[in-house]
């Protein structure tokens, strides 16, 4: 697949006008007001680890883990020039963290009202999805536990599941993921934990999928492996489990690397997405946006995703 171009206020219709330089009359306002109208042939989304947007204290230590406000300042702007319709985050806090993300983004011009926020084991950090558009959360997994050495462990960050509704004529699945990192812990060994997390979202992956394998749905998150690791390909899906198309996201030099390990100096590629067989045909572009001042938000580069909708120019039936 052919990497999307750089999402830029130049292909966003809401900058577009922002940015325009129009004599400001009445018939620009008209004209205008019908383009807003007309309905959307393609939609974004994008999926970003905010690397530790908190405020809390974290458990052994008694300094609160805080995110910087240089960091969150340029966080923000990344994703304002991003200007994505649908955004899904990791480490992100509490719900006032969630309020502090959407209300900094509104202020700097990107507007996504409806949200959805979900927790697991972790008492700090979850997942939320930030949108334009209108969502439905879905029922949770069935199943988010799992034992280790005798002892039943817990997902992490639980899984994401909404239901994204674009058109009265197209919606499609949504779900995201932050499995387990794979810095070592006492609770058991990292790569099992994660591995065990791997299955239960490919269970709950399976059981959304089921029994007509019609369903649009889009994956995506950071996975904390490597591509050719079991995490990865339980998730794709073998056997007799419905299989994913894994995108395959470059940044402007070609390069597919999404996370920069500081005090290693190894950079590698930890976010992912996938999307079913009949969401697959949609997908125009999975792109990795370079910017100068990346680092400086976070370990995590974004990815962002390109999608259009059945029936509109280029787009499969």
């Amino acid at each position: 697949m052919s990497p999307a171009p750089p999402r830029t206020a130049s292909n966003h219709r809401a900058s577009n006008l922002r940015t325009a330089t129009l004599p400001f009359c009445r018939l620009s306002l008209v004209l205008s007001w019908l383009w807003l109208c007309q309905p959307l042939s393609a939609l974004w989304v994008c999926s970003y680890n905010l690397h530790n947007w908190l405020s809390q204290t974290q458990r052994g230590s008694a300094l609160p883990l805080t995110k910087p406000e240089r960091e969150k300042q340029v966080a923000v702007r990344l994703l304002v020039s991003l200007h994505p319709d649908v955004l899904c985050v990791s480490e992100i806090g509490a719900e006032s963290e969630v309020d502090d993300l959407q209300l900094r983004l509104k202020t700097a011009g990107l507007d996504l009202p409806h949200r959805h926020a979900v927790g697991g084991s972790d008492p700090m950090r979850r997942l939320a999805v930030l949108s334009r558009l209108p969502l439905t959360a879905q029922p949770p997994a069935a199943e988010l536990s799992y034992r280790l050495d005798g002892r039943t462990m817990s997902v992490q960050r639980g899984f994401l599941d909404v239901e994204v509704l674009v058109s009265k004529n197209f919606s499609f699945r949504l779900m995201a993921a932050h499995l387990k990192s794979m810095r070592e812990v006492e609770d058991g060994d990292q790569d099992l934990m994660r591995r065990h997390e791997a299955r239960l979202l490919r269970k709950h992956l399976d059981a959304s999928l089921q029994p007509s394998n019609s369903t649009r749905l889009l994956c995506v998150g950071d996975l904390n492996d490597h591509l050719n690791s079991p995490t990865l390909r339980t998730l794709i899906g073998r056997g007799g489990s419905h299989p994913l198309w894994l995108l395959n996201p470059v940044d402007q030099r070609g390069e597919g690397w999404t996370h920069y390990w500081r005090a290693a100096g190894v950079y590698s590629r930890l976010d992912y997405a996938l999307a079913s067989p009949t969401l697959k045909p949609l997908i125009k572009g999975c792109h990795i946006p370079d910017d100068r001042e990346w680092m400086e938000a976070s370990d995590h580069r974004p990815l962002l995703i390109e999608i259009q909708e059945p029936n509109s120019s280029g787009a499969d039936p």
